[in-house]
């Protein structure tokens, strides 16, 4: 039972052990959202570091690939379609990470030009490379999503 004296120093009864009980319960379960909201933060960071990471190495060591390379090497479930060059259509959603991140390296390439470092999780990486990358930007695409799988 929870009480408060009122102006006039009375006892006030403002919640009985029924309604305290619920609060209390309210109060545990935000808190057991926060932490999970915080570990689901944690690994999309973390993930993202590793994405960062491949593609800045996927880069360096392919520095003439296009997004749907890097794509199918990063996932490679994501690419198995009969035409070689063709990923899963999400990749090419406003909002994927992804091609957000693609774009965001071929900015700074083309900022940089060639021999630009490009911070990452572990330091820089020098791509050597003579190349425009302004026509590396992958745009929106709004595609249906394909189901013709390859057998191999």
């Amino acid at each position: 039972k929870i009480e408060k004296k009122n102006n006039e120093g009375t006892k006030v009864k403002i919640m009985g052990p029924k309604y305290a009980e619920k609060l209390a319960f309210i109060n545990r379960e935000i808190v057991e959202e926060q932490e999970r909201r915080w570990l689901v933060r944690e690994s999309q960071t973390e993930c993202m570091k590793e994405i960062i990471a491949h593609l800045g190495k996927f880069l360096n060591d392919n520095p003439d690939a296009l997004y749907e390379e890097w794509i199918a090497a990063l996932h490679p479930e994501n690419a198995e379609y009969v035409d070689p060059n063709q990923i899963d259509h999400r990749f090419y959603l406003e909002d994927s990470d992804h091609r957000l991140l693609w774009n965001e390296f071929m900015t700074i390439m083309i900022e940089h030009k060639a021999g630009a470092g490009i911070a990452e999780a572990e330091g820089a990486i020098h791509i050597e490379c003579n190349h425009d990358w302004s026509d590396r930007i992958v745009e929106v695409k709004k595609m249906s999503p394909s189901y013709n799988r390859s057998t191999t």
